[in-house]
């Protein structure tokens, strides 16, 4: 977010004040000129205090800098508008994918492929889903008794298959320039967690 240093020197000194203190909401740009100005007014800082505001500057640029390239990244399309589709988004898929298993992403990518009126995407997603959770659960038990060492096996595979959603499904069907509002997950996630409990239960007594 931009801002003018102008709007800020027309502020008191107690108004700057309230900028550069340690629960400052404001951005790092705004905290930065705050301070700046306080001092150009003559206001005297100690060392100790120069550096915890010289911190707070610190800390706000990474936190944002961090925003910026998660906003990027991940949903970047989303935008508020009560008017645009809403679809689940792309970094739920990734975490369905990753956390609950690629069968259930890919289940969300099917119903942003319903909503969008691309009902053979929709079932060929789901069959993907499918068979590439019985690919996964093959290969992993193989490489099992093999003896291969390597930690995380269902993690990286899960993350392929999340890749192979995204990269494959998502931007070559979907595209990068399509705007859409975030739906919401709470439905999925309950009926996730229900399938999940008398899994992990069995896998408990089964011990």
């Amino acid at each position: 977010m931009s801002v003018k240093k102008s709007i800020l020197e027309e502020k008191n000194n107690n108004e700057l004040y309230f900028y550069i203190q340690p629960e400052s909401r404001f951005v790092a740009q705004a905290v930065k000129y705050s301070f700046d100005i306080l001092k150009e007014r003559g206001e005297i800082f100690s060392d100790e205090e120069t550096n915890r505001v010289l911190k707070l500057i610190e800390d706000k640029k990474l936190k944002e800098s961090q925003e910026i390239i998660q906003e990027n990244i991940w949903d970047k399309n989303s935008v508020e508008d009560s008017n645009a589709l809403e679809l689940f988004s792309q970094l739920n898929i990734w975490c369905f994918s990753i956390v609950f298993g690629v069968i259930f992403g890919s289940v969300l990518l099917a119903l942003n492929f319903k909503k969008l009126n691309k009902n053979k995407l929709s079932i060929i997603v789901i069959v993907f889903g499918v068979f590439y959770t019985i690919f996964q659960v093959f290969a992993i038990n193989y490489l099992d008794e093999i003896n291969f060492e390597i930690k995380n096996l269902t993690l990286i595979f899960s993350g392929i298959g999340a890749a192979i959603l995204h990269y494959l499904f998502w931007e070559s069907y979907i595209g990068r320039e399509i705007s859409y509002q975030k739906k919401s997950i709470l439905i999925p996630s309950v009926i996730c967690i229900l399938i999940y409990i008398p899994i992990i239960y069995l896998m408990i007594i089964g011990d």
